[in-house]
């Protein structure tokens, strides 16, 4: 990883997005799928932050902290009566840090003050949208990160 943090390009990853691919109202939430995503940007060099709300990382074991955190800054969101608060706060660190966001929510510009066609432009133009093959192999859809290669296979 660069030792320059402050010019590392960052991502930030919708951890509970993330968790509950595909989406289906069925489907379970599978929290090796935020690692995979995490050690993906990781291992081109990027600084990752995934964003996840209280009320499932205190559900982690220690293992699953300690192998998240190889990979990434995690922020922890206590969301209170605010089912939201960690996309609020997720997408207001994006915009802050004007970074790409990895998430398939296609409404995270709803959490934005001003709901306008700038802050929906910004949304769509800033997000990745991902999915996972059969075996697990995170997909990111777009690629905005073209001069990214793999430095790091260490593990």
């Amino acid at each position: 990883m660069t030792e320059n943090i402050q010019q590392q390009q960052k991502i930030v990853i919708d951890g509970q997005n993330v968790a509950f691919w595909p989406c289906g109202k069925k489907s379970s939430k599978d929290w090796n799928l935020v690692i995979e995503a995490a050690k993906h940007y990781y291992d081109r060099g990027l600084e990752v932050h995934v964003y996840l709300p209280i009320h499932f990382f205190h559900r982690f074991d220690k293992d699953y902290k300690k192998t998240l955190r190889k990979y990434c800054i995690i922020q922890v969101i206590d969301c209170g009566e605010n089912k939201s608060m960690d996309d609020e706060q997720m997408i207001a660190y994006a915009r802050l840090k004007d970074c790409y966001y990895l998430s398939n929510d296609k409404k995270m510009c709803h959490h934005f003050k001003e709901n306008n066609l700038e802050s929906r432009a910004w949304c769509e133009s800033h997000r990745i949208e991902f999915k996972f093959d059969s075996n697990g192999l995170f997909i990111p859809l777009s690629n905005p990160f073209p001069n990214e290669e793999v430095i790091t296979n260490q593990y």
